[in-house]
């Protein structure tokens, strides 16, 4: 294997390792800066091994390049106008560290050509979280008692890793046809989490992805085989279980409670949302200053809305900046579902999908200060390009092994890679 290779796996290691960190230790057992930071150095230090070995060839990376100039735009404006000047650095030094992930993140899905690894990191994590909220949970108190991995964790984190994880379980068709009943048990272990955690936003944003997913894959499996008749069968099994716990338990859970004071809760955003207008209407073209809008904010607390929360504290010139690769992503990947073939369509579509999900889920969480929102919007900025080389890499492998190779979730390391895969066919 090569230097390059080495650096590489090095990197993806403890990429994997921030974001099992971020999502589960730090949630489950609290903050431990040591593992941040260190797991951050050290897959940058991996990436700038490569970046040299490779003769300073930068691959261009669209998103991460947008968070770190958006990063550099914020701090230059804001050195000018926030409030609290402390709090602004901090709260900067983090942006940063953040868009180092990422764009260590990018870097190696482009150089490895498969982000595979990175939506097995997600599911992996994921299953992780749900085992320690099912059997070693804690109470946290919002309007309601809900349950969530400990004391500190808030349950709309906990939420988002759910819908992470059942988007890298259902991402890829190659897995999900074949192995259908596993797919549907895991997706329903991670829903039952989200339930536990009372997230409303979460909740629907999980049931409007688990009914896309079992639409598109009847949808995909032509014809009335067996395979397609056990799918049908596992969907009607799952509805009936949603149906017995809306029947027996909705009455008297921390969902139904919640639902109970929605347009309470409906209110007060309302309001936070109207006071970022108002606090960017005092400097519309840049801004109060990179996260100071909870410092303005009598609720001391962020708008709980993406778009208000840029607009207001970067101004037209910051929300043109972050939004617009976005934008330019969703129109990409909506070209791309419609335009492939119907057989090859079903990873694109999984990916508007989520990237839909995300855009909502930003009327009520705020993607700039959540690290989870920018890798998923990292991965989902490189998935038409990732999904067409893998895609290309198992045409390759099926023909030295067979159709099986392909189907197992978790590759040996050297089957990710498409050269090495090429080399073994030309041998």
């Amino acid at each position: 294997m090569t230097d390059r290779n080495h650096w590489i796996r090095g990197a993806r290691y403890f990429i994997s390792a921030f974001i099992f960190y971020e999502s589960y230790i730090k949630e489950a057992f609290g903050n431990y800066p040591l593992i941040l930071y260190g797991t951050v150095i050290l897959a940058t230090l991996c990436v700038a091994a490569d970046l040299v070995s490779n003769k300073g060839k930068l691959p261009f990376l669209g998103f991460p390049f947008m968070l770190i100039g958006y990063g550099i735009y914020s701090f230059l404006t804001g050195l000018f106008v926030s409030r609290d000047l402390t709090w602004f650095y901090s709260i900067m030094v983090t942006h940063f560290a953040f868009s180092i992930v990422c764009f260590d993140c990018c870097y190696v899905i482009k150089r490895n050509n498969s982000s595979e690894w990175l939506l097995n990191t997600f599911l992996i994590t994921a299953a992780v979280c749900s085992i320690q909220t099912i059997f070693f949970g804690a109470d946290y108190r919002t309007e309601v008692i809900v349950r969530t991995m400990s004391i500190n964790n808030n349950p709309n984190i906990l939420g988002l890793t759910m819908i992470i994880g059942i988007f890298s379980l259902i991402s890829r068709k190659k897995y999900v046809v074949k192995h259908f009943w596993v797919s549907m048990a895991i997706a329903t272990v991670f829903l039952y989490v989200i339930l536990l955690t009372a997230s409303r936003k979460c909740l629907l944003s999980a049931l409007a992805l688990i009914c896309i997913w079992m639409y598109s894959v009847l949808k995909t499996d032509k014809g009335f085989n067996f395979r397609k008749i056990s799918m049908i069968f596992a969907i009607l099994i799952a509805i009936g279980l949603g149906v017995y716990y809306y029947a027996t338990k909705y009455a008297t859970s921390s969902v139904y409670a919640r639902m109970l004071l929605l347009s309470g809760g409906l209110s007060t955003r309302t309001t936070m949302v109207s006071d970022a207008i108002e606090y960017w209407k005092t400097s519309p073209i840049i801004g109060i200053g990179f996260c100071q809008y909870q410092i303005w904010s009598p609720y001391k607390a962020f708008s709980h809305n993406s778009y208000a929360e840029v607009l207001c504290c970067t101004g037209i010139i910051g929300f043109l900046l972050f939004f617009t690769p976005i934008v330019y992503y969703l129109v990409r990947i909506t070209k791309t579902t419609i335009y492939k073939d119907a057989k090859d369509r079903y990873d694109y579509s999984m990916c508007l999908v989520m990237l839909i999900i995300e855009l909502a889920l930003g009327a009520g969480q705020i993607f700039l200060y959540d690290v989870s929102h920018l890798l998923i919007l990292t991965y989902l900025s490189v998935c038409i390009a990732s999904i067409t080389i893998e895609t290309e890499r198992d045409q390759e492998l099926q023909k030295v092994y067979g159709e099986t190779i392909i189907q197992r979730r978790f590759f040996k390391p050297k089957l990710n890679n498409f050269e090495w895969a090429r080399k073994e066919i030309q041998q």
